[in-house]
């Protein structure tokens, strides 16, 4: 029993033999692959952006999208690797979201994004954490391709909004601003 003490903690990892399971690492990229896509048809719903009234709104497909391969990730980690690393994943995201003051859930999607990284290092999980990296990297290029802008025109009698509106347009369409 004293044995078992004393004895050094083992690895729950592959260390970098893991980038040898070319299976696990094509079926780890399907499943967010997968994961990814299924999260987009729900975030870009053709009716949603009908609704969409704040930057916040506006945004909000890119959170599901990013949560969707987060949560691929851990069950990726929690499947090969067992429910403690499940537990310990909710665990920090739950420290993060209480006590990390982000301004948007985007930003609070990235820092979960990369803490899953770091503990897979931590984890001696190297080639999870390589290719959820890449597949991140990827995946936000994509998302941030189309940037939106707000412009806001306060003060404005309600007589005037609609050809303040038509001109506000015009001036952006002249500059190439809108499609």
């Amino acid at each position: 029993m004293t044995d078992f003490l004393l004895a050094e903690p083992g690895s729950l990892g592959e260390g970098w033999r893991g980038f040898t399971d070319i299976r696990f690492l094509v079926n780890a990229l399907l499943t967010l692959v997968l994961a990814t896509v299924l999260g987009s048809i729900i975030a870009y719903h053709p009716k949603r952006g009908q609704m969409a009234d704040t930057p916040e709104e506006i945004e909000a497909p890119k959170v599901y999208v990013t949560y969707a391969m987060i949560g691929a990730i851990i069950g990726i980690m929690v499947v090969k690797y067992g429910l403690v690393v499940g537990f310990v994943l909710f665990g920090i995201g739950g420290l993060i979201r209480m006590r990390t003051v982000l301004r948007s859930a985007t930003l609070t999607g990235d820092v979960i994004f990369v803490t899953l990284i770091g503990l897979s290092c931590g984890l001696d999980l190297p080639h999870v954490a390589v290719l959820s990296t890449a597949f991140g990297f990827v995946l936000i290029y994509i998302l941030d391709a189309k940037i939106i802008y707000r412009i806001d025109v306060m003060m404005l009698a309600s007589e005037t909004v609609g050809p303040a509106a038509k001109a506000y347009r015009g001036v952006l369409e002249q500059h190439g601003c809108i499609e």
